[in-house]
């Protein structure tokens, strides 16, 4: 790392308080704007605090993948930098050639079929978020 790096990160470690509460802020308006749309939505207990680097949601798509993609792209072309999130691991190349197979891990698969990030940054507005859930809403 160098000096001029070290120093971009202690400067963001500042920051990082602020930063984890506006996300927070953000998540828990998602909360209570998707509570009622048919989807899953990120859960922590209340014992713990996310930092939420992701807001995830579920959609029920595990027996459509098509649908799942469908919904990816209708996002993206509305403008909402919407992102997948991830390809589980035992299917990837490398463990696929250790002999790792579609359908043995069944939750990680169907997670795979299911998740969209949503967007959630410390500069997103209120009105971008509103857009969001709007076009999701539309979608649904």
């Amino acid at each position: 790392m160098t000096d001029i790096h070290a120093a971009l990160g202690l400067s963001q470690l500042a920051r990082v308080k602020k930063f984890v509460e506006r996300r927070n802020a953000l998540a828990k308006k998602y909360d209570n704007l998707l509570a009622n749309l048919p989807l899953k939505r990120p859960i922590v207990l209340p014992e713990n605090r996310s930092s939420y680097h992701l807001y995830v949601i579920r959609l029920h798509t595990r027996e459509e993948p098509e649908k799942h993609r469908r919904f990816f792209e209708e996002l993206r072309r509305a403008g909402i930098g919407v992102n997948l999130h991830y390809m589980p691991v035992h299917l990837q190349p490398y463990y696929r050639k250790l002999g790792f197979q579609e359908g043995q891990f069944s939750e990680a698969e169907a997670h795979a079929h299911e998740a969209i990030s949503l967007p959630l940054y410390p500069d997103l507005t209120e009105r971008q978020q509103n857009q969001v859930v709007k076009v999701l809403t539309d979608l649904l």
